[in-house]
């Protein structure tokens, strides 16, 4: 999918930097606004477990997300919210956008699974804020 690869390097956020969990969400919504305008009977053929391309916007090779994918800019954002002090030191940022991304997967596949009538940005937000408490310094 053509979208997976978007510049998500410059896309502009509007949350503060301050906001992590907020922030993560932003960026991981400008994906899934992408994924359910397809409409919800794609989106139910795309996310099968023998959909190997459902994994593919990890796009990492080497211990690195490649470059304009929402991964890389996962990790770019969780870097600049750790050198600002906003997660605390020791934490495994790469790691933490591993599991970001599952978790995002899950709630686009609740979606689906629940004929799209769940509110997926509340239901991901509430779920990377919980996530991410453990984290977090505010």
């Amino acid at each position: 999918m053509s979208f997976v690869r978007e510049p998500f390097a410059s896309a502009e956020l509007d949350t503060p930097i301050q906001d992590v969990s907020g922030r993560i969400s932003e960026l991981y919504m400008r994906l899934i606004n992408k994924y359910t305008e397809l409409g919800k009977k794609f989106m139910k053929g795309f996310y099968t477990t023998d959909n190997e391309a459902l994994s593919a916007y990890m796009c990492e090779r080497h211990g690195k997300f490649l470059q304009n994918t929402v991964m890389a800019r996962s990790e770019h954002e969780l870097n600049e919210a750790l050198n600002a002090g906003f997660i605390r030191s020791g934490a495994n940022i790469h790691v933490i956008c591993q599991d970001i991304c599952t978790i995002v997967k899950g709630c686009v596949f609740e979606w689906c699974l629940n004929d799209t009538k769940i509110d997926i940005e509340a239901t991901l937000s509430r779920i990377i804020k919980n996530y991410l408490s453990v984290y977090t310094t505010n």
